[in-house]
């Protein structure tokens, strides 16, 4: 899920991480992540599809937020994080060996 911030976003860096740090207690509390992303993501590439960004490597989307994926347990959800695109927060839902 992301809450874009910067050069022509509307929400300041405070008010997107209380965002996430919201959807993320509910998400805690038994809320579907998938449905959360569908209504809050800013992310047009996955938001139709639940926040689902497919199989990925660990660098494809910057080493910052792979090194937060990489650090969760599958079917994590991480703390909110900031990247050069805003805020964020994920759900690992699995993992796999790429082959050489």
């Amino acid at each position: 899920i992301l809450i874009r911030t910067g050069e022509g976003a509307s929400t300041t860096d405070s008010a997107a991480k209380a965002k996430l740090d919201t959807l993320r207690a509910r998400i805690a509390g038994g809320a579907d992540f998938a449905a959360l992303a569908g209504e809050a993501s800013e992310d047009d590439g996955s938001k139709a599809s639940g926040g689902d960004l497919g199989w990925f490597g660990r660098d494809d989307y910057g080493s910052e937020f792979g090194d937060q994926v990489a650090a969760l347990a599958d079917g994590a959800v991480s703390e909110p994080f900031r990247t050069q695109a805003g805020w964020h927060i994920v759900q690992r839902v699995g993992s796999r060996q790429a082959q050489a």
